[in-house]
């Protein structure tokens, strides 16, 4: 639910903390990449399914919850008792197929990616809820919707060629 209602990277959902949820403000700090902090607000799937964890009074949320075969279980001994961000996939990886989705855990962060950006056509919005660095990199992750694009070119009202003179026009 992290990677789909969040955009979550498996890195920032294997760190989050207890402490980085806030329920007064409903939102939830993550820390990602190049230790950058952002706020997200918290979905209402995801507030539910936290709810219903049995989460720590502090420290990682799923501290409890790492299993190497399957969700949830106890921490596997060779991890130190740390989730990383390899369990996270594989985890994820292991449900989706168990529900017949063919996805990574990184693949619903591209989905979640495009559909913020397609209900608000706001790539500056979607850059910060991912926390990247650069829009350019966002542009790879929210995929254009190409059912809007031929109403976008069919609503371009641009004067007549012939009402300009053809040396100001260009091609």
């Amino acid at each position: 639910m992290l990677g789909i209602f969040a955009g979550l990277r498996c890195v920032e959902i294997a760190t989050l903390k207890v402490e980085d949820i806030d329920w007064a403000n409903n939102t939830f700090r993550v820390t990602g990449k190049g230790d950058k902090e952002r706020a997200l607000p918290i979905h209402p799937e995801i507030a539910a399914a936290l709810k219903a964890l049995p989460v720590p009074a502090w420290g990682p949320v799923f501290e409890q919850c790492l299993s190497i075969g399957g969700w949830p279980g106890p921490t596997h001994p060779a991890s130190g008792g740390v989730l990383r961000p390899l369990n996270v996939s594989g985890v994820v990886r292991r449900h989706l197929r168990k529900v017949g989705i063919e996805a990574s855990a990184h693949q619903l962060r591209h989905t979640f990616a495009t559909e913020i950006f397609r209900a608000t056509q706001d790539v500056l919005l979607t850059q910060q809820l991912l926390g990247h660095a650069s829009p350019v990199m966002t542009a790879r992750y929210a995929a254009a919707d190409q059912a809007t694009a031929t109403p976008a070119v069919m609503s371009l009202r641009i004067p007549s060629l012939s009402d300009h003179d053809e040396r100001k026009v260009a091609p």
